[in-house]
């Protein structure tokens, strides 16, 4: 596309020889995530969207005219595959709910260049990414980042001259040398563009990066302390889920639920708010909440088990109530469509849920609740109420939710191990079926795995799911207890309340410290912060760690 064709304004412009070489470099392909930071124009987001068909665009943009002219000139352009998120990068980057970037361009950074790189190799440690840079101190910063991390790029430095009439005579003009960067991609994804013509939402069995990796909420445990020590840690999650919010008829935020969904409290992260309650009104005023806080999907939980939840007809007890449970639906979808999100479009539902109260026959019959309304995603724990955490997964109902859904399907229960995760799959996909048209389709539609006490026992699950090169986990783990120990010790009042904190992690973490019975003891009997710490070293130190993961206790 011409430079003229562009609505430029005062906001500089990716030049289009420039343009050229970077999207080739970027190696685009049908159905891949791109994000533009630093859009600028929007030139390359729209030349991108319009030169890939099938792809999605997030243009980042922090300035409002920039921002003004990307949406013209998409507008201009007629395409509607470009999601434009105003703000700064890196921060930004939590907004968007879409599947991690494929592959990214940088064409402004505001200081933050590293910033920026760690938070996409963290989204996606395969990702493709090209740099325009024109500034020579920018390029020092970019080559000490890429030896601090062992990164190998590929270096161009480009310059532009075009010829300019003076008088009779033409001669050439030349622009300022721009430096051109690649690194990281997969190569399979360039020379195999059929295999990725395959819906957002399915898999195959050798393929577990088109599946998003979910953090489940855990009352009491997963809260913002832990969710950004786990990030800075380990990362590798699509999403967080929060320990859910139960509103009351007061309408009114705890301050343990408003500090765990503040913005300022899950930088960097994709949160989702999980809410508990059997009240459409105080469902839609806890919407109304969050929106205020820019969240744009929330999650209803049908699935805790709890004697005291089930009484009140909350969580799984709600299971046993359907029509009751189809009017709370019908009240809340409607009342969806009247609170819209900072993108200007109604917030969005998912469900968490168990597939009954007393038997899995119940579940034919909730999936043709679920059906009747238009739900993002429906998270199932195959296992009925009173199964609890133990008994049998029933893996002929999650079967029958991939089938019979309607909206995305994602899987909860018993992952302990990424062996699980890996043996779940293949059970789930199974093998590609070749379609009336001669191509080959996917069986499922599975949207994404959800792990939670595995995760908890042991943080690294999700590197090892999507194969990331392996740390040492005992070096990690400490270096997690000692974030979370620290961060608790910030906002908790006392030493007592604090190691209530740690010492109820201690029932996951323990099954990596076989044969430390005494540390153990130690640790839960500490009063005193000094002797908690003693303890803990003196666990670390035992030479006793390993990696085998959480199991459920004997059913």
């Amino acid at each position: 596309m011409r430079d003229e064709w562009f609505i430029r304004g005062k906001v500089p412009m990716t030049k289009s020889e420039v343009r050229t070489v970077s999207l080739a470099k970027l190696e685009l392909y049908e159905g891949c995530e791109f994000w533009d930071i630093g859009a600028g124009t929007g030139s390359v987001s729209v030349e991108a969207a319009v030169s890939c068909p099938g792809i999605h665009v997030c243009a980042f943009e922090y300035k409002e005219e920039a921002v003004e002219l990307i949406r013209a000139n998409c507008e201009k352009a007629r395409t509607e595959a470009v999601t434009i998120v105003p703000g700064k990068a890196p921060e930004t980057f939590a907004q968007v709910s879409v599947h991690r970037p494929d592959r990214a361009f940088i064409g402004g950074t505001t200081g933050q260049m590293r910033e920026i790189l760690d938070e996409l190799f963290r989204l996606n440690p395969d990702i493709r990414i090209v740099i325009n840079l024109i500034a020579l101190e920018s390029l020092t910063v970019l080559m000490s980042y890429l030896k601090e991390r062992g990164i190998e790029a590929e270096i161009l430095s480009m310059q532009i001259a075009k010829a300019e009439k003076i008088g009779s005579s033409h001669l050439m003009k030349g622009q300022n040398p721009i430096y051109i960067i690649s690194l990281g991609g997969s190569v399979k994804k360039m020379i195999q563009p059929e295999a990725l013509k395959v819906g957002a939402n399915r898999i195959s069995a050798n393929d577990a990066r088109s599946v998003k990796l979910d953090f489940a909420p855990m009352e009491g445990i997963t809260g913002y302390v832990f969710r950004q020590a786990h990030a800075v840690i380990y990362g590798g999650v699509d999403r967080y889920y929060s320990p859910f919010i139960a509103p009351g008829s007061s309408h009114k935020l705890t301050s343990r639920e408003r500090n765990d969904i503040l913005p300022e409290h899950n930088q960097g992260l994709c949160l989702i708010p999980q809410i508990l309650t059997h009240s459409a009104e105080d469902f839609l005023w806890v919407c109304e909440e969050l929106v205020e806080y820019g969240y744009r999907t929330v999650n209803l939980n049908l699935g805790c088990p709890s004697g005291t939840v089930v009484t009140k007809k909350k969580g799984a007890g709600f299971l046993a109530e359907p029509e009751d449970l189809s009017l709370f639906l019908e009240e809340v979808c409607n009342g969806l469509e009247k609170i819209h999100a900072s993108d200007g479009k109604p917030v969005r539902l998912s469900i968490k849920t168990r597939i009954g109260m007393k038997e899995a026959s119940e579940f034919p019959r909730m999936l043709a609740i679920y059906n009747h309304y238009p739900l993002e995603e429906l998270i199932v724990h195959p296992r009925v109420r009173e199964d609890y955490y133990k008994g049998k997964i029933r893996m002929e109902s999650f079967a029958y939710a991939l089938e019979q859904s309607r909206c995305p399907v994602s899987y909860n229960g018993n992952l302990f191990l990424a062996a699980d995760a890996s043996a779940l799959m293949e059970e789930i996909v199974g093998q590609d079926e070749p379609s009336d048209k001669g191509e080959m389709q996917k069986k499922t539609k599975l949207a994404a795995l959800m792990f939670g006490r595995g995760a908890v026992a042991s943080p690294w699950i999700f590197g090892e799911v999507r194969n990331l090169p392996s740390s040492n986990h005992l070096q990690s783990f400490q270096q997690f207890h000692d974030r979370l120990l620290t961060g608790y010790a910030e906002i908790m009042s006392g030493d007592r309340n604090t190691l209530f904190k740690m010492k109820e992690l201690w029932y996951y973490f323990q099954c990596h410290f076989p044969g430390c019975e005494k540390e153990l003891k130690k640790i839960k009997k500490a009063q005193k912060l000094s002797d908690y710490r003693a303890a803990v070293q003196a666990m670390f130190a035992s030479g006793r760690f390993v990696e085998d993961g959480f199991r459920n206790p004997a059913p």
